[in-house]
């Protein structure tokens, strides 16, 4: 609502300019009468005022001079009258005019406090999906340090490019866990373990003989690596729900190179000795 909006509504309706014009000129009117009133007549001498002569004046002119007087009064407070509704007209156009402003305000202060509380539940999602996934973290670690030893060492046999026969144990999992690189590293040593199970440790075929490699002990497929496969997967299916930040250190860490070659490792029958224990699921 506006200021001059607000003063005409503490102002009240005979303050108004209609009305102080038509009190203006009912005075006028009433000057001009007493002022025509008190002045001398031409048409007889018995009368010294032309008040004399209304005074002594039958009925009928009587009237007739107060239908002039007042019908000109009514004829100007009908025009103030107009006046004045178009006054509140106008001033009921402004203050629906300032209700709708008001009524778009708040709507678009609804909107934003929507707009906040949106933006706060997709935080909370966001640092719901990120503490998941620190906790998948947490257990994947504890997944790898529990496969560490028989349950991923390979014991295979070969013969090297001048025929002697060669032993060699793969553990893909006996490293050191450097934080910045630690899947990644796992990674690339779960391929290594693959290739090296197939090609006998070397990667130039003119010095082994593929067909010679023998695995002289397999080690067996527990719940603990289908767990390990698990959180990965987990991880990678929570990616997108999470964080910038958290999906940009999951890429970091090589989370999708780690499962895809663990998987692949885990798929390949001739590499293990039994299958997964009736234990199927780790417990997260």
């Amino acid at each position: 609502m506006t200021e001059d909006t607000a003063y005409r509504r503490a102002t009240p309706v005979w303050r108004s300019w209609p009305f102080l014009v038509g009190y203006c000129l009912t005075t006028f009117f009433i000057i001009f009468w007493l002022v025509i009133a008190s002045t001398a007549p031409s048409a007889t001498e018995e009368c010294i005022t032309n008040f004399c002569v209304f005074w002594r004046s039958t009925p009928n002119e009587v009237g007739d001079t107060f239908a002039g007087l007042f019908g000109s009064l009514a004829f100007v407070w009908i025009i103030v009258t107009v006046l004045v509704q178009g006054l509140e007209l106008r001033e009921q156009r402004l203050e629906i005019k300032a209700s709708r402003e008001a009524q778009e305000a708040q709507a678009q202060s609804l909107n934003l406090q929507a707009a906040i509380l949106m933006n706060q539940n997709i935080a909370l999602q966001e640092q719901r999906h990120d503490t998941f996934i620190e906790a998948l973290f947490a257990s994947i670690k504890q997944s790898v340090n529990d496969l560490k030893g028989p349950l991923m060492t390979w014991e295979i046999q070969f013969q090297d490019g001048e025929g002697n026969l060669v032993k060699k144990e793969l553990k893909p999992f006996e490293i050191d866990i450097i934080e910045e690189q630690r899947f990644l590293r796992f990674s690339s040593n779960l391929l290594d373990a693959r290739l090296s199970i197939t090609l006998g440790g070397f990667w130039t075929a003119d010095q082994h003989d593929p067909e010679t490699v023998e695995i002289l002990r397999k080690p067996p497929r527990t719940h603990v690596h289908r767990g390990l496969l698990e959180y990965l997967e987990r991880v990678l299916e929570e990616k997108e729900k999470c964080s910038l930040q958290m999906q940009l250190e999951v890429q970091r860490m090589a989370i999708f190179q780690f499962e895809r070659e663990f998987k692949k490792l885990l798929e390949i029958d001739d590499y293990w000795g039994d299958d997964f224990d009736p234990m199927d699921h780790y417990p997260i």
